[in-house]
């Protein structure tokens, strides 16, 4: 993840541009982007300061408020999907995004994995073992068509 650039950098920008130098130039001399003088000057025109806004951190999902109706939605109904389970959250005007929902899902550790209990598919053997392993075979066991 990218740092953004020290405060002291941004002073002298600051500086620079406040003295007259323009933004391009003041750009070419710290060896920055142009934007980034942009936004800086921007920043300072907007609140005042050039201290960096905090970058990442834990943010707390949209569900979080609503995690016992989410249960009871489940307890409701345990195999739906996640997009019907979205569009009953809108009609209860919670809005939030499918992966969201997902999100938070696997965070409260449930998932909607089906588990099938089906016997194994036994596929019966396609040659006889003699002709897998290179033994000798008869010729007639094996159709005019096919190509050994």
């Amino acid at each position: 993840m990218a740092r953004s650039y020290s405060q002291d950098l941004r002073e002298r920008v600051k500086q620079a541009v406040q003295e007259g130098y323009s933004q391009n130039s003041v750009a070419r001399m710290f060896k920055i982007g142009k934007a980034t003088v942009g936004r800086y000057m921007a920043r300072l025109r907007k609140t005042g300061n050039l201290t960096p806004d905090k970058m990442g951190g834990y943010k707390k999902s949209k569900l979080a408020a609503h995690t016992e109706k989410v249960k009871e939605l489940i307890a409701a109904e345990p195999d739906q999907t996640l997009t019907e389970m979205q569009t009953k959250l809108a009609a209860i005007d919670i809005k939030v995004s499918v992966s969201a929902l997902d999100r938070f899902l696997r965070a409260m550790q449930l998932t909607y994995k089906k588990k099938l209990y089906l016997p194994r598919n036994n596929i019966a053997k396609m040659w006889p073992e003699s002709v897998i392993y290179g033994a000798e075979y008869n010729q007639r066991s094996i159709q005019a068509s096919w190509s050994l």
